[in-house]
Protein backbone atom coordinates (compact mmCIF):
# COMPACT_ATOMS: atom_id res chain seq x y z
CA UNK A 1 0.00 0.00 0.00
CA UNK A 2 2.94 2.92 0.76
CA UNK A 3 4.51 1.56 -2.20
CA UNK A 4 1.36 2.92 -4.24
CA UNK A 5 0.88 5.68 -2.35
CA UNK A 6 4.71 6.55 -3.59
CA UNK A 7 3.90 5.58 -6.80
CA UNK A 8 0.83 7.75 -7.17
CA UNK A 9 2.49 11.00 -5.48
CA UNK A 10 5.84 10.62 -7.97
CA UNK A 11 3.00 10.95 -10.98
CA UNK A 12 0.72 13.55 -10.05
CA UNK A 13 3.85 15.52 -8.89
CA UNK A 14 5.22 15.15 -12.42
CA UNK A 15 1.99 15.60 -14.64
CA UNK A 16 0.96 18.82 -11.97
CA UNK A 17 4.31 20.14 -13.08
CA UNK A 18 3.88 19.22 -16.66
CA UNK A 19 0.74 20.83 -17.01
CA UNK A 20 1.37 24.53 -15.52
CA UNK A 21 2.16 26.71 -18.40
CA UNK A 22 3.74 29.64 -16.87
CA UNK A 23 6.16 27.62 -15.08
CA UNK A 24 6.84 25.62 -18.62
CA UNK A 25 6.80 29.13 -20.28
CA UNK A 26 10.68 29.91 -21.34
CA UNK A 27 11.10 26.24 -22.50
CA UNK A 28 14.01 24.95 -25.13
CA UNK A 29 18.25 24.09 -24.09
CA UNK A 30 19.45 20.48 -24.21
CA UNK A 31 22.43 18.66 -21.58
CA UNK A 32 24.10 15.16 -22.26
CA UNK A 33 25.79 13.85 -19.35
CA UNK A 34 28.17 10.75 -18.45
CA UNK A 35 29.35 9.23 -14.95
CA UNK A 36 29.94 6.69 -13.25
CA UNK A 37 29.56 5.76 -9.36
CA UNK A 38 28.08 3.03 -7.14
CA UNK A 39 24.64 1.68 -6.02
CA UNK A 40 24.26 -0.12 -3.07
CA UNK A 41 21.04 -2.22 -2.94
CA UNK A 42 20.21 -3.22 0.92
CA UNK A 43 17.30 -6.41 1.08
CA UNK A 44 16.29 -7.06 4.60
CA UNK A 45 14.29 -10.48 5.06
CA UNK A 46 13.10 -12.16 8.26
CA UNK A 47 16.04 -14.20 7.88
CA UNK A 48 18.72 -11.39 7.92
CA UNK A 49 20.02 -8.81 5.79
CA UNK A 50 21.88 -8.60 2.67
CA UNK A 51 24.01 -5.79 0.52
CA UNK A 52 24.83 -5.58 -2.94
CA UNK A 53 27.40 -3.46 -4.11
CA UNK A 54 27.60 -2.38 -8.15
CA UNK A 55 30.06 -0.68 -10.17
CA UNK A 56 28.02 1.40 -12.37
CA UNK A 57 28.37 4.42 -15.89
CA UNK A 58 26.04 5.59 -17.26
CA UNK A 59 25.03 7.99 -19.92
CA UNK A 60 22.30 11.02 -19.77
CA UNK A 61 20.02 13.59 -21.46
CA UNK A 62 18.59 16.25 -19.90
CA UNK A 63 15.67 18.90 -21.49
CA UNK A 64 14.74 22.31 -20.30
CA UNK A 65 10.98 22.57 -19.97
CA UNK A 66 10.98 25.18 -17.95
CA UNK A 67 12.80 28.21 -17.51
CA UNK A 68 14.53 26.49 -14.51
CA UNK A 69 13.04 22.67 -15.18
CA UNK A 70 15.29 19.56 -16.66
CA UNK A 71 13.70 16.66 -17.89
CA UNK A 72 16.11 13.84 -17.50
CA UNK A 73 16.53 10.63 -19.08
CA UNK A 74 19.53 8.18 -17.25
CA UNK A 75 20.74 5.17 -18.80
CA UNK A 76 22.91 2.31 -16.81
CA UNK A 77 24.96 -0.48 -16.60
CA UNK A 78 26.40 -2.01 -13.92
CA UNK A 79 27.72 -5.23 -12.52
CA UNK A 80 28.11 -6.57 -9.00
CA UNK A 81 31.31 -5.45 -7.18
CA UNK A 82 31.25 -7.36 -3.70
CA UNK A 83 28.51 -8.86 -1.53
CA UNK A 84 27.44 -9.59 1.55
CA UNK A 85 24.83 -12.74 0.47
CA UNK A 86 22.74 -14.18 3.39
CA UNK A 87 22.39 -17.67 3.23
CA UNK A 88 19.35 -19.85 4.29
CA UNK A 89 19.06 -22.81 6.27
CA UNK A 90 17.66 -25.75 4.17
CA UNK A 91 14.46 -26.37 4.84
CA UNK A 92 12.68 -30.57 4.93
CA UNK A 93 9.83 -29.15 2.52
CA UNK A 94 12.08 -28.80 -0.34
CA UNK A 95 10.77 -25.91 -0.37
CA UNK A 96 13.74 -23.70 -1.43
CA UNK A 97 17.30 -24.92 -2.58
CA UNK A 98 19.59 -22.34 -0.66
CA UNK A 99 23.42 -22.24 -1.28
CA UNK A 100 25.76 -24.85 -1.20
CA UNK A 101 29.09 -25.68 -2.21
CA UNK A 102 28.00 -26.47 -5.59
CA UNK A 103 26.76 -23.47 -6.73
CA UNK A 104 29.49 -21.64 -6.99
CA UNK A 105 30.30 -18.01 -7.25
CA UNK A 106 27.78 -15.31 -7.89
CA UNK A 107 27.45 -12.98 -10.67
CA UNK A 108 25.10 -10.01 -11.23
CA UNK A 109 24.81 -7.62 -14.03
CA UNK A 110 22.72 -4.24 -13.61
CA UNK A 111 20.82 -2.39 -16.16
CA UNK A 112 18.15 0.43 -15.41
CA UNK A 113 16.48 3.26 -16.92
CA UNK A 114 15.47 6.85 -14.59
CA UNK A 115 12.79 9.70 -15.86
CA UNK A 116 12.48 12.66 -14.16
CA UNK A 117 12.57 16.19 -13.13
CA UNK A 118 15.24 18.00 -11.87
CA UNK A 119 14.15 21.62 -9.71
CA UNK A 120 17.08 23.98 -8.91
CA UNK A 121 16.87 24.82 -4.47
CA UNK A 122 19.13 26.63 -3.66
CA UNK A 123 21.84 28.80 -6.27
CA UNK A 124 25.09 30.45 -4.87
CA UNK A 125 27.37 31.66 -7.86
CA UNK A 126 28.59 28.30 -9.92
CA UNK A 127 26.83 26.17 -7.63
CA UNK A 128 23.44 24.88 -7.71
CA UNK A 129 21.88 22.56 -5.53
CA UNK A 130 18.83 20.77 -7.14
CA UNK A 131 16.48 18.38 -5.86
CA UNK A 132 15.69 15.00 -8.03
CA UNK A 133 12.09 13.26 -8.60
CA UNK A 134 11.04 10.63 -10.82
CA UNK A 135 10.81 6.83 -11.58
CA UNK A 136 13.47 3.77 -11.94
CA UNK A 137 13.04 0.73 -13.42
CA UNK A 138 16.30 -1.49 -13.14
CA UNK A 139 16.83 -5.72 -13.46
CA UNK A 140 19.42 -7.82 -12.56
CA UNK A 141 20.68 -10.53 -14.43
CA UNK A 142 22.43 -13.08 -11.98
CA UNK A 143 24.50 -16.48 -12.45
CA UNK A 144 26.02 -18.74 -10.34
CA UNK A 145 29.36 -21.03 -11.85
CA UNK A 146 28.17 -24.03 -11.28
CA UNK A 147 24.23 -23.76 -12.00
CA UNK A 148 22.82 -24.00 -15.34
CA UNK A 149 19.17 -21.80 -16.10
CA UNK A 150 18.09 -18.12 -16.35
CA UNK A 151 17.86 -16.13 -13.25
CA UNK A 152 16.54 -12.79 -13.14
CA UNK A 153 15.16 -9.79 -11.04
CA UNK A 154 13.30 -6.77 -12.67
CA UNK A 155 11.80 -3.60 -10.30
CA UNK A 156 10.11 -0.84 -10.43
CA UNK A 157 10.80 1.81 -8.15
CA UNK A 158 10.58 5.68 -7.61
CA UNK A 159 13.21 7.89 -7.34
CA UNK A 160 13.84 10.89 -4.91
CA UNK A 161 17.49 12.69 -4.57
CA UNK A 162 19.77 15.54 -4.64
CA UNK A 163 22.37 16.73 -7.01
CA UNK A 164 25.01 19.66 -6.65
CA UNK A 165 26.16 20.96 -9.85
CA UNK A 166 29.57 23.40 -10.67
CA UNK A 167 29.63 24.86 -13.58
CA UNK A 168 33.05 25.09 -15.26
CA UNK A 169 32.30 27.35 -18.40
CA UNK A 170 28.88 28.13 -20.33
CA UNK A 171 28.62 24.76 -21.72
CA UNK A 172 30.31 22.41 -18.82
CA UNK A 173 29.80 21.48 -15.68
CA UNK A 174 30.76 18.44 -13.18
CA UNK A 175 28.09 17.22 -10.64
CA UNK A 176 27.99 14.91 -8.23
CA UNK A 177 24.32 13.39 -6.96
CA UNK A 178 22.76 11.00 -4.53
CA UNK A 179 19.56 9.13 -5.22
CA UNK A 180 17.36 6.67 -3.08
CA UNK A 181 15.34 3.82 -5.45
CA UNK A 182 12.14 2.42 -3.27
CA UNK A 183 10.69 -0.92 -5.61
CA UNK A 184 6.79 -1.02 -5.56
CA UNK A 185 6.74 -3.98 -8.40
CA UNK A 186 9.10 -6.89 -8.40
CA UNK A 187 9.11 -9.49 -11.16
CA UNK A 188 11.95 -12.12 -10.27
CA UNK A 189 13.19 -16.03 -11.81
CA UNK A 190 15.47 -17.46 -9.90
CA UNK A 191 14.37 -20.89 -8.48
CA UNK A 192 17.84 -22.48 -7.02
CA UNK A 193 19.06 -19.22 -5.44
CA UNK A 194 17.98 -17.90 -2.24
CA UNK A 195 15.53 -15.75 -3.76
CA UNK A 196 12.67 -17.90 -4.71
CA UNK A 197 9.24 -17.17 -4.84
CA UNK A 198 8.35 -17.70 -1.88
CA UNK A 199 10.44 -15.14 -0.41
CA UNK A 200 9.46 -12.18 -2.87
CA UNK A 201 8.29 -9.39 -0.05
CA UNK A 202 10.90 -6.63 -0.89
CA UNK A 203 9.03 -3.78 1.24
CA UNK A 204 11.75 -3.13 3.17
CA UNK A 205 13.96 -3.18 0.18
CA UNK A 206 16.25 0.10 -0.77
CA UNK A 207 18.82 0.98 -3.04
CA UNK A 208 21.31 3.87 -2.83
CA UNK A 209 22.68 5.27 -5.49
CA UNK A 210 26.00 8.14 -6.05
CA UNK A 211 27.63 8.96 -9.22
CA UNK A 212 29.98 11.79 -10.17
CA UNK A 213 30.04 13.06 -13.81
CA UNK A 214 29.88 15.89 -16.18
CA UNK A 215 27.28 17.42 -18.18
CA UNK A 216 27.65 19.38 -21.87
CA UNK A 217 24.90 21.85 -22.22
CA UNK A 218 23.38 23.09 -25.61
CA UNK A 219 21.69 26.60 -24.21
CA UNK A 220 18.39 27.28 -24.94
CA UNK A 221 17.57 30.83 -27.24
CA UNK A 222 16.31 33.13 -25.67
CA UNK A 223 12.70 34.06 -26.58
CA UNK A 224 12.12 37.02 -28.76
CA UNK A 225 10.48 40.02 -26.83
CA UNK A 226 10.17 42.42 -29.51
CA UNK A 227 8.05 45.20 -27.15
CA UNK A 228 10.50 44.09 -24.01
CA UNK A 229 7.61 43.89 -21.65
CA UNK A 230 8.92 41.03 -20.41
CA UNK A 231 6.56 38.27 -21.87
CA UNK A 232 7.93 36.86 -24.58
CA UNK A 233 6.49 37.12 -28.31
CA UNK A 234 5.13 33.29 -28.16
CA UNK A 235 2.81 34.28 -25.18
CA UNK A 236 2.41 37.51 -25.98
CA UNK A 237 -0.86 38.63 -27.23
CA UNK A 238 0.02 42.18 -27.50
CA UNK A 239 3.34 42.14 -29.29
CA UNK A 240 3.09 45.76 -29.84
CA UNK A 241 3.06 47.48 -26.25
CA UNK A 242 4.26 51.22 -25.82
CA UNK A 243 7.51 50.85 -23.91
CA UNK A 244 7.27 51.37 -20.01
CA UNK A 245 3.53 50.12 -19.45
CA UNK A 246 3.02 48.09 -17.02
CA UNK A 247 1.58 44.76 -18.22
CA UNK A 248 -0.77 41.64 -17.41
CA UNK A 249 0.36 37.89 -18.00
CA UNK A 250 -0.49 38.07 -21.94
CA UNK A 251 1.72 40.71 -22.16
CA UNK A 252 -0.78 42.87 -22.38
CA UNK A 253 -1.33 46.78 -20.80
CA UNK A 254 -4.47 48.47 -19.64
CA UNK A 255 -4.22 50.75 -22.81
CA UNK A 256 -4.60 47.76 -25.08
CA UNK A 257 -7.16 45.76 -23.25
CA UNK A 258 -10.67 45.64 -24.14
CA UNK A 259 -12.42 43.16 -21.77
CA UNK A 260 -15.89 44.15 -23.19
CA UNK A 261 -14.64 43.76 -26.73
CA UNK A 262 -16.69 47.32 -27.59
CA UNK A 263 -13.73 48.96 -29.17
CA UNK A 264 -12.64 51.48 -25.88
CA UNK A 265 -9.45 49.76 -24.09
CA UNK A 266 -10.30 49.00 -20.44
CA UNK A 267 -8.27 52.18 -19.28
CA UNK A 268 -10.89 55.26 -21.22
CA UNK A 269 -13.72 51.90 -20.60
CA UNK A 270 -15.75 53.94 -18.15
CA UNK A 271 -18.42 50.84 -18.87
CA UNK A 272 -16.17 48.09 -18.81
CA UNK A 273 -18.76 45.74 -19.16
CA UNK A 274 -20.47 46.50 -21.68
CA UNK A 275 -23.20 43.50 -23.45
CA UNK A 276 -22.11 42.67 -26.76
CA UNK A 277 -22.98 43.90 -29.79
CA UNK A 278 -24.02 47.19 -28.31
CA UNK A 279 -23.10 50.58 -30.02
CA UNK A 280 -21.29 52.59 -27.52
CA UNK A 281 -19.75 56.43 -27.08
CA UNK A 282 -16.11 57.81 -26.44
CA UNK A 283 -16.85 56.37 -23.10
CA UNK A 284 -17.47 53.14 -23.62
CA UNK A 285 -20.82 53.12 -22.79
CA UNK A 286 -24.26 52.33 -24.69
CA UNK A 287 -27.52 53.67 -24.01
CA UNK A 288 -28.62 50.76 -21.93
CA UNK A 289 -26.07 51.84 -19.58
CA UNK A 290 -26.27 55.68 -19.68
CA UNK A 291 -28.45 57.80 -17.87
CA UNK A 292 -27.99 61.54 -18.82
CA UNK A 293 -30.57 63.22 -16.58
CA UNK A 294 -29.68 60.96 -13.48
CA UNK A 295 -33.06 60.16 -13.32
CA UNK A 296 -33.15 56.36 -12.69
CA UNK A 297 -33.78 55.27 -16.12
CA UNK A 298 -31.23 54.51 -18.88
CA UNK A 299 -30.85 56.39 -22.12
CA UNK A 300 -32.18 53.19 -23.98
CA UNK A 301 -35.84 53.14 -22.30
CA UNK A 302 -35.97 57.04 -21.58
CA UNK A 303 -38.80 58.78 -23.62
CA UNK A 304 -38.03 62.13 -21.68
CA UNK A 305 -33.84 62.41 -21.38
CA UNK A 306 -34.15 65.72 -20.28
CA UNK A 307 -35.72 65.45 -16.97
CA UNK A 308 -34.96 68.22 -14.67
CA UNK A 309 -33.00 67.34 -11.46
CA UNK A 310 -35.22 66.17 -9.06
CA UNK A 311 -37.96 65.54 -10.20
CA UNK A 312 -39.75 61.74 -10.23
CA UNK A 313 -40.68 59.99 -13.18
CA UNK A 314 -42.29 56.89 -14.30
CA UNK A 315 -41.35 54.00 -16.24
CA UNK A 316 -40.31 55.97 -19.14
CA UNK A 317 -38.20 58.22 -17.64
CA UNK A 318 -40.36 61.08 -18.08
CA UNK A 319 -42.15 63.33 -15.02
CA UNK A 320 -45.40 65.29 -14.76
CA UNK A 321 -43.56 68.38 -15.84
CA UNK A 322 -42.84 66.83 -19.29
CA UNK A 323 -45.67 64.91 -19.85
CA UNK A 324 -49.00 65.86 -21.71
CA UNK A 325 -51.55 63.25 -21.75
CA UNK A 326 -54.25 65.43 -23.38
CA UNK A 327 -51.89 66.30 -25.84
CA UNK A 328 -53.39 69.89 -25.74
CA UNK A 329 -50.04 71.79 -25.25
CA UNK A 330 -49.42 72.23 -21.70
CA UNK A 331 -47.77 69.72 -19.36
CA UNK A 332 -49.53 67.44 -16.71
CA UNK A 333 -48.07 69.53 -13.90
CA UNK A 334 -49.68 72.42 -14.63
CA UNK A 335 -52.97 71.11 -16.73
CA UNK A 336 -56.04 71.79 -14.75
CA UNK A 337 -58.13 69.74 -17.34
CA UNK A 338 -56.28 67.24 -18.43
CA UNK A 339 -59.02 65.29 -20.20
CA UNK A 340 -59.12 68.37 -23.01
CA UNK A 341 -60.56 66.54 -26.42
CA UNK A 342 -58.41 66.86 -29.11
CA UNK A 343 -58.18 70.17 -31.37
CA UNK A 344 -60.07 72.09 -28.89
CA UNK A 345 -58.08 75.27 -28.03
CA UNK A 346 -56.86 76.14 -24.14
CA UNK A 347 -55.72 78.76 -21.64
CA UNK A 348 -52.52 78.74 -19.70
CA UNK A 349 -53.95 76.12 -17.23
CA UNK A 350 -54.38 73.79 -20.16
CA UNK A 351 -58.54 74.30 -20.08
CA UNK A 352 -60.95 74.76 -22.80
CA UNK A 353 -63.91 77.22 -22.47
CA UNK A 354 -66.16 74.41 -22.10
CA UNK A 355 -63.92 73.31 -19.26
CA UNK A 356 -63.62 76.34 -17.15
CA UNK A 357 -65.85 78.25 -15.46
CA UNK A 358 -63.53 81.44 -14.38
CA UNK A 359 -65.78 83.39 -12.17
CA UNK A 360 -67.07 80.05 -10.78
CA UNK A 361 -70.62 80.77 -11.50
CA UNK A 362 -71.75 77.09 -12.50
CA UNK A 363 -71.66 78.48 -15.70
CA UNK A 364 -68.83 77.24 -18.42
CA UNK A 365 -67.00 80.53 -20.10
CA UNK A 366 -68.06 78.98 -23.56
CA UNK A 367 -71.61 79.84 -22.68
CA UNK A 368 -71.62 82.79 -19.65
CA UNK A 369 -72.26 86.07 -20.74
CA UNK A 370 -70.61 87.32 -17.74
CA UNK A 371 -67.74 84.82 -17.71
CA UNK A 372 -65.83 87.23 -14.86
CA UNK A 373 -68.48 88.33 -13.01
CA UNK A 374 -70.19 85.27 -10.92
CA UNK A 375 -73.97 85.48 -11.95
CA UNK A 376 -77.23 82.81 -12.46
CA UNK A 377 -77.34 80.29 -14.57
CA UNK A 378 -80.87 81.42 -15.59
CA UNK A 379 -79.56 84.05 -16.50
CA UNK A 380 -76.83 83.24 -18.99
CA UNK A 381 -74.00 83.47 -15.64
CA UNK A 382 -74.39 86.28 -15.44
CA UNK A 383 -75.88 88.39 -12.00
CA UNK A 384 -79.50 88.78 -11.30
CA UNK A 385 -81.00 92.34 -10.62
CA UNK A 386 -83.91 92.90 -8.23
CA UNK A 387 -86.31 95.28 -10.26
CA UNK A 388 -87.03 97.48 -7.39
CA UNK A 389 -83.16 98.42 -7.80
CA UNK A 390 -83.58 99.12 -11.78
CA UNK A 391 -86.20 101.37 -10.95
CA UNK A 392 -84.78 103.17 -8.65
CA UNK A 393 -81.41 103.64 -11.00
CA UNK A 394 -83.85 104.73 -13.66
CA UNK A 395 -85.66 107.15 -11.03
CA UNK A 396 -82.22 108.61 -10.36
CA UNK A 397 -81.29 109.00 -13.81
CA UNK A 398 -84.18 111.10 -14.64
CA UNK A 399 -83.55 113.64 -12.31
CA UNK A 400 -79.78 114.49 -13.37
CA UNK A 401 -79.66 117.80 -14.87
CA UNK A 402 -76.71 120.05 -15.94
CA UNK A 403 -76.51 123.62 -16.35
CA UNK A 404 -77.84 125.31 -19.61
CA UNK A 405 -75.83 124.49 -22.95
CA UNK A 406 -73.32 123.11 -20.55
CA UNK A 407 -72.06 119.83 -18.95
CA UNK A 408 -71.85 120.92 -15.01
CA UNK A 409 -74.17 118.55 -12.78
CA UNK A 410 -76.47 121.14 -10.69
CA UNK A 411 -76.41 120.44 -7.07
CA UNK A 412 -79.81 118.27 -6.57
CA UNK A 413 -78.26 116.20 -9.30
CA UNK A 414 -75.13 115.44 -7.67
CA UNK A 415 -77.75 114.44 -4.70
CA UNK A 416 -79.49 112.15 -6.61
CA UNK A 417 -75.78 110.73 -8.03
CA UNK A 418 -74.95 110.10 -4.57
CA UNK A 419 -77.80 107.62 -4.08
CA UNK A 420 -76.50 106.03 -7.25
CA UNK A 421 -73.21 105.88 -5.58
CA UNK A 422 -74.60 104.04 -2.53
CA UNK A 423 -76.15 101.18 -4.98
CA UNK A 424 -72.97 100.68 -6.58
CA UNK A 425 -71.48 100.16 -3.31
CA UNK A 426 -73.61 97.81 -2.22
CA UNK A 427 -74.00 95.73 -5.33
CA UNK A 428 -69.71 95.43 -6.00
CA UNK A 429 -70.79 92.97 -9.69
CA UNK A 430 -73.08 95.73 -10.61
CA UNK A 431 -71.98 97.55 -13.80
CA UNK A 432 -73.80 100.45 -15.68
CA UNK A 433 -74.48 102.27 -19.06
CA UNK A 434 -74.32 106.05 -19.21
CA UNK A 435 -76.24 107.76 -22.01
CA UNK A 436 -76.38 111.53 -22.79
CA UNK A 437 -78.85 113.05 -25.10
CA UNK A 438 -79.63 116.73 -25.95
CA UNK A 439 -82.97 118.15 -27.99
CA UNK A 440 -82.74 119.32 -31.45
CA UNK A 441 -81.91 123.14 -30.98
CA UNK A 442 -79.00 123.88 -32.68
CA UNK A 443 -76.45 122.43 -34.49
CA UNK A 444 -76.33 118.18 -34.16
CA UNK A 445 -72.43 118.47 -34.05
CA UNK A 446 -72.33 120.36 -31.20
CA UNK A 447 -75.31 118.49 -29.79
CA UNK A 448 -73.74 114.85 -29.74
CA UNK A 449 -70.18 116.46 -28.63
CA UNK A 450 -72.63 118.53 -25.39
CA UNK A 451 -74.28 114.87 -24.64
CA UNK A 452 -70.77 113.08 -24.82
CA UNK A 453 -69.84 115.65 -22.13
CA UNK A 454 -72.42 114.86 -20.01
CA UNK A 455 -72.40 110.92 -20.08
CA UNK A 456 -68.78 111.48 -18.99
CA UNK A 457 -70.03 114.24 -16.59
CA UNK A 458 -71.86 111.36 -14.71
CA UNK A 459 -69.44 108.72 -15.03
CA UNK A 460 -66.22 110.78 -13.73
CA UNK A 461 -68.54 111.94 -10.64
CA UNK A 462 -69.17 108.36 -9.77
CA UNK A 463 -65.20 107.61 -10.27
CA UNK A 464 -64.12 110.35 -8.02
CA UNK A 465 -66.31 108.80 -5.72
CA UNK A 466 -64.37 105.71 -5.55
CA UNK A 467 -66.71 103.83 -8.63
CA UNK A 468 -64.01 101.30 -10.53
CA UNK A 469 -64.49 103.11 -14.22
CA UNK A 470 -64.32 99.44 -15.49
CA UNK A 471 -67.61 99.04 -14.09
CA UNK A 472 -69.37 102.33 -16.41
CA UNK A 473 -69.74 102.64 -20.22
CA UNK A 474 -70.36 106.29 -20.77
CA UNK A 475 -72.52 106.71 -24.53
CA UNK A 476 -73.10 109.82 -26.36
CA UNK A 477 -76.13 110.20 -28.62
CA UNK A 478 -77.03 113.49 -29.01
CA UNK A 479 -80.17 114.31 -30.57
CA UNK A 480 -80.64 110.96 -32.05
CA UNK A 481 -82.72 109.57 -29.24
CA UNK A 482 -85.36 112.37 -28.86
CA UNK A 483 -87.74 111.06 -25.99
CA UNK A 484 -90.17 113.82 -26.46
CA UNK A 485 -91.63 116.11 -29.39
CA UNK A 486 -89.99 119.32 -29.62
CA UNK A 487 -93.15 121.32 -29.24
CA UNK A 488 -92.65 123.20 -25.34
CA UNK A 489 -90.10 123.80 -23.67
CA UNK A 490 -90.82 121.04 -21.32
CA UNK A 491 -90.71 118.26 -23.85
CA UNK A 492 -87.29 119.86 -24.78
CA UNK A 493 -85.86 119.50 -21.10
CA UNK A 494 -87.13 115.99 -21.30
CA UNK A 495 -84.92 115.27 -24.24
CA UNK A 496 -81.65 117.18 -22.15
CA UNK A 497 -81.14 113.97 -20.42
CA UNK A 498 -78.80 111.25 -19.27
CA UNK A 499 -80.23 107.71 -19.07
CA UNK A 500 -78.82 105.55 -16.85
CA UNK A 501 -79.18 101.44 -17.19
CA UNK A 502 -77.60 98.19 -15.53
CA UNK A 503 -75.61 95.91 -17.71
CA UNK A 504 -77.18 92.46 -17.70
Amino acid sequence: MKNKILLTSILLAFFATVGNKELFAQKGGHNFSLFGGQSNYLIERPTGQSSFIFNKVGFGYGYGIGKKINLFVNGELGALSSSKVLVIPVVSDNSCSCLTSGIGSLSTQLSSVSLGLEFPILTVKKLSLKTRIGSNFQAFENSFTNVVGERYRREYSGLLGLQLDYRISKKWSLFINTTGNKPYKTTLKDPDYYMSNKQTDNTKDFLVNGVIGITFSIERKKNKDSDQDGVNDELDKCPDTPKGETVNQVGCSENQLDDDADGIVNKLDKCPATPKGEKVNANGCSDSQLDDDLDGVSNQKDKCPNTPKGEKVNADGCSESQLDEDKDGVNNLIDICKNTQAGQKVNAYGCALNQMDSDADGVFDDVDKCPEEKGDKLNNGCPVVSKKIENKVIEIANEVNFITNKADLTVPSKSKLNELLAILLENPDLKIIISGHTDDVGNSESNFVLSEKRANSVLNYLAEKGIAKSRMTALAFGEAQLKANEISEESRAKNRRVEIKILK
